[in-house]
Order: structure tokens, then C-alpha cells, then sequence
């Protein structure tokens, strides 16, 4: 997982459930996971639709999703603890957030642009292009400067 703070000390693994549905108006999936490390014993719901668009070897697939996080995911994605605060000061840090819980569940929209490009049988290349909205339960936040997150991701897939 993501998290605001770089000074995350515990690794966390969420177990869940996936349904997709696919015909010729795109993708449409549905995803409940949750944390089963203890760590912070939180869940999330997303409900995601696309639409791929094949040309050739070529694919590009907008898409739009909802994250719903119940309030133990959204602090632990979001928040900030006097221990995280406590060693970004003690390492020296250049950026020293603010002790922020988040206190509420939260829903998250975002939008995708997926492109691919078939180099060969077994070699693609993919380029993503990602935006999210945080709720005001997040971006009210003082440890979060923003209301948007986004990213811009690319590689190479290699199919066995």
C-alpha cells in the first residue's frame, strides 16, 4: 500500500475477493480487500469501470473507479501518527508532517487512461496516466496539501 508517511515500520498483505464482468460496453469489476496483518484492520470496497479500446497491437482503456475506505484504512493510507512524525524528525527528514489522524471513512474517485502496446508475443509495453480525488475526509487533513493525487507509470510486461 501507498501511505503519506515514508516511516511506515510494519509491512501489511489484504486478502479479498474480486468480480469482473466484461462484454462489448467495456469492464466493469467489483473488489472488497482487507488487512489481515493486524496491522491496521481496515478494509476497502472499489467498484471500477472500463473501456478497452483495441487498434492492431495497440490498446488504450479509460477507466473510472469509487474507493470506499472505512476510517482504519483511510488513517492508515492517509494518516499521520506521533510515531511516523517522531522518526521523520529523528532521520533528518526535509518535510516534517503534521500528527493527522483521519477520523472518518472515505470515498475516493479516480479516473485512468491504461495504454499498451504489443512489441511482441511475449513482450508489451504500458504506459498509465492516473488521477484521484481524495474526500474532504482526507484532504482536510493537515498532513495533505492537496485534494488530487496522481501518477504516471511506465514498464515493460514480459508473458511467460
Amino acid at each position: 500500500r501507498n501511505t503519506v508517511a515514508r516511516d511506515r515500520q510494519k509491512i501489511t498483505a489484504d486478502v479479498g475477493a474480486r468480480l469482473a464482468l466484461s462484454s462489448s460496453l467495456g469492464d466493469l469489476s467489483a473488489e472488497y480487500r482487507h488487512d489481515i496483518t493486524g496491522t491496521f484492520d481496515g478494509g476497502e470496497f472499489i467498484l471500477r469501470y472500463q473501456l478497452p479500446i483495441s487498434i492492431g497491437r495497440f490498446t488504450i482503456s479509460p477507466a473510472a473507479q469509487v474507493n470506499f475506505l472505512d476510517r482504519a484504512t483511510a488513517n492508515h493510507m492517509y494518516g499521520v501518527t506521533t510515531k511516523q512524525r517522531a522518526r521523520a524528525i529523528r532521520k533528518g527528514r526535509d518535510i516534517i508532517l503534521p500528527v493527522a489522524p483521519i477520523t472518518d471513512s472515505a470515498m475516493n474517485l479516480g479516473g485512468d487512461i491504461t495504454a499498451t502496446f504489443q512489441i511482441s508475443e511475449r513482450l508489451t509495453m504500458i504506459g498509465v496516466l492516473a488521477g484521484t480525488y481524495l474526500d474532504k475526509a482526507i484532504h482536510r487533513s493537515a498532513a495533505i496539501d492537496q485534494k488530487w493525487e496522481s501518477q504516471a507509470i511506465l514498464g515493460l510486461i514480459y508473458n511467460f
